[in-house]
């Protein structure tokens, strides 16, 4: 009857198990869980309303008037050129409208 000797207090590279034994390998899932735990934590601090630096969306360019749409749009192109997340809104909507939606994404 074979029975593992336990190592204590050696490094990894001097505890050889014995004969017929392989070494056993632990895959821990803490460090996945400390992510989860972080964004948890953020989500509730911010309520959902991230910070510029961690939002998906930096910027929402809203034009007053249909006329400003091309406008809009360079803008919209230099913001995303520079590497910041831009989304930009032309629609035929109120203004009012506009910006109301674009608080709640």
């Amino acid at each position: 009857m074979h029975f593992c000797v336990r190592y204590k207090d050696l490094p990894n590279d001097t505890a050889v198990p014995d004969r017929g034994f392989d070494r056993p390998v632990m895959v821990h899932r803490a460090m996945l869980g400390s992510v989860e735990r972080m964004i948890a934590i953020l989500t509730e601090h911010f309520a959902g309303k991230w910070p510029l630096w961690l939002s998906p969306r930096q910027v929402m360019v809203i034009p007053l008037h249909e006329t400003c749409n091309a406008y809009a749009e360079a803008v919209h192109r230099t913001l995303v050129s520079a590497g910041i997340y831009a989304d930009v809104e032309t629609s035929a909507k109120k203004f009012k409208r506009k910006i109301a939606e674009a608080r709640i994404v």
